[in-house]
């Protein structure tokens, strides 16, 4: 090998290292935050059974959000009404009834299938 090959692998090794730190950090941070979340509404909402339902269901309006507003620049109506009709969706579930012949466990599914059927669909 040469000296430039040399070179331009090492430089190459060190740019993906320096990657691969990002992206761990990024994702530590992120689990920090939901550690964080999950403590915060254990302590300020005990009534609630499941605080990672909150935070699912909070990224998945933030997420719709998002690509709502994206939609919107793009002059893309339709879709962005879709988006944040989603978000009304997701939110409308912890207004359903207890006694709902549907399980929670049917919640879990279908605003996941809205949020990425409509961030992938085309048009």
């Amino acid at each position: 090998m040469s000296r430039d090959t040399t070179i331009n692998v090492l430089v190459g090794l060190f740019l993906v290292l320096v990657f691969a730190i990002a992206v761990l950090l990024a994702i530590l941070a992120v689990g920090f935050t939901f550690q964080y979340l999950d403590l915060a509404f254990r302590r300020f909402v005990p009534g609630l059974a499941r605080p990672w339902d909150v935070e699912f269901y909070g990224i998945l309006c933030l997420w719709s959000a998002i690509s709502g507003v994206g939609h919107l620049r793009n002059r893309r109506w339709r879709k962005g009404f879709l988006s944040f009709a989603t978000i009304a969706a997701i939110v409308s579930i912890f207004l359903a009834d207890a006694h709902s012949p549907l399980r929670s466990d049917a919640f879990f599914v279908w605003p996941w299938f809205l949020v990425i059927l409509n961030s992938t669909t085309l048009s």
